[in-house]
């Protein structure tokens, strides 16, 4: 058995690991950025990276899609990209009528801004291919397209940034990458997808990626939101929250490695409610598990890391590091019950997520007056929302409880 045969008879096993493995790489492409850039640039840097967060759920909604058609019938619908086109020429309307207030807003400029939009518009229709990737079942070549990507892009910034210290740099080489990853993942397509079969109209898809979109929307909101607004009120500072931003969502990434893995685990239970409950608790003691090791870490190794990996400039960051993991914590578990409800095909969860988010929103324009107060702010609003997700999902349950005795 050959290495490739092995890697995808263990891929569920194997792809937390290369999973963690690829996000290191990208925490890596963060440290270097840091290196060569002011302290405020950086902050810039990561309001600009968290907007575009929120920009490329669009992608990741396109990517399910895709690869729920072309695994249904083997081919690529016209209408994924008439849908794409239609999407982006909305975008790009709302974003030209509104670049100066987005330019004051993020502190940047309008160069930046444009990079940034060509970012998301080659995102898209990356995701399509990845889509497709996903729906002929090339998990392997998958893989391989996310490290061409940030491997490409790393190189591009490690080759570019020293000498001309510019977050331009930064954001020309996501371009770079993902144009490598794009033309990666054209040369892995198999011929029948080349075929686009025309569906006509786009409604039906609008529909689908509406739904999509709105379920992976909030989780992209909740770890941008508070970057965004941060560097928007405290500018000269947002270099110091944007690493400790960096530091707390170690247990986003790890937490969420494994989650991957679990969904289709739980999922194969969901006729089994025995099996399936028994699952749910089991996993949500291995994240609590992961997540008390990684407690040990920002109460100790963690915090003498901060001046060795961004340099003595982002030194202060290292006292909020463990206040921080006390707020991704809570927000990692919310997400997780989120995904328990996104398998049980549970709808009423958005609302506590929409109501969190607008809510915190107007707390960190009003009272976040320092880095303090944004940490605060996260721990006390992300701890309402896993206590408002657990009483929807206990609620739920007696409902159906309830449903099935009165059946019976």
């Amino acid at each position: 058995m050959n290495l490739k045969s092995k890697f995808l008879k263990y891929q569920d096993k194997v792809f937390p690991i290369l999973d963690i493995a690829l996000n290191g790489v990208n925490y890596f492409f963060h440290i270097f950025c840091s290196w060569y850039v002011s302290q405020q640039s950086y902050g810039t840097l990561n309001a600009l990276l968290s907007i575009l967060a929120i920009l490329l759920v669009a992608g990741i909604s396109f990517q399910t899609y895709t690869a729920k058609e072309v695994a249904q019938d083997g081919v690529t619908p016209k209408k994924i990209y008439k849908t794409a086109f239609t999407y982006i020429a909305i975008l790009t309307t709302i974003f030209l009528l509104l670049i100066d207030q987005i330019n004051n807003f993020t502190k940047s400029s309008y160069f930046s801004l444009g990079l940034l939009f060509t970012v998301f518009i080659l995102n898209l229709f990356l995701s399509i291919l990845r889509g497709i990737l996903q729906g002929e079942k090339q998990f392997f070549n998958l893989n391989i397209n996310f490290y061409v990507e940030n491997t490409a892009k790393l190189i591009f910034v490690m080759l570019l940034l020293p000498k001309y210290n510019s977050i331009d740099i930064v954001l020309m080489g996501l371009i770079f990458g993902m144009a490598a990853a794009s033309i990666h993942g054209i040369l892995k397509l198999k011929v029948t997808t080349l075929i686009i079969k025309d569906q006509g109209n786009i409604v039906p898809i609008a529909k689908s990626l509406g739904i999509i979109y709105l379920s992976n929307f909030f989780i992209y909101y909740y770890t941008s939101i508070d970057m965004v607004i941060f560097n928007y009120k405290l500018n000269e500072i947002s270099g110091i929250y944007a690493v400790v931003l960096r530091y707390s969502q170690i247990i986003l990434f790890i937490s969420f490695s494994f989650i991957t893995v679990f969904i289709p685990n739980l999922s194969s239970s969901i006729k089994d409610k025995v099996s399936f409950n028994l699952k749910t608790r089991k996993y949500f003691f291995i994240l609590l598990g992961i997540q008390f090791f990684l407690l040990i870490g920002y109460k100790t190794i963690f915090p003498i890391s901060v001046g060795y990996l961004f340099g003595s400039k982002y030194i202060d960051a290292a006292n909020y590091l463990f206040m921080g993991s006390i707020m991704y914590i809570m927000l990692v578990n919310s997400f997780y019950l989120v995904n328990i409800n996104i398998i049980l095909e549970r709808k009423k969860y958005i609302f506590s997520l929409g109501i969190i988010a607008i809510f915190f929103t107007l707390f960190l324009l009003k009272y976040g007056k320092n880095i303090d107060m944004f940490l605060k702010g996260g721990i006390f609003f992300y701890t309402l929302l896993f206590i408002l997700l657990v009483g929807t999902f206990v609620f739920e349950e007696m409902n159906e409880n309830g449903r099935k005795k009165y059946n019976t």
